[in-house]
């Protein structure tokens, strides 16, 4: 759903495989997709709704980064 939104605006998002992993790994079992949701919002959506709130809106590619402090974003090359 991500990737298909910032496709809508002219973008193109490239993360890196291991995000999926990243947040499995945040999860117990036992915490259900719900909290898999919020994880996907606060970690993924947040930093990179924030990092379009501080660039602007142009087209290009995203290219997301998994870093100590999390997902980092920037404009990758096309």
């Amino acid at each position: 759903q991500i990737v298909s939104r910032v496709e809508v605006m002219g973008m193109t998002l490239q993360l890196p495989e291991e995000v999926p992993a990243w947040l499995a790994s945040q999860c117990k079992a036992k915490d259900g997709a719900r909290h898999l949701r919020r994880l996907v919002q606060e970690k993924v959506e947040g930093p990179l709704s924030e990092f379009l709130l501080r660039v602007g809106k142009r087209t290009g590619r995203i290219q997301g980064s998994l870093e100590e402090k999390g997902l980092h974003f920037s404009w990758g090359n096309k």
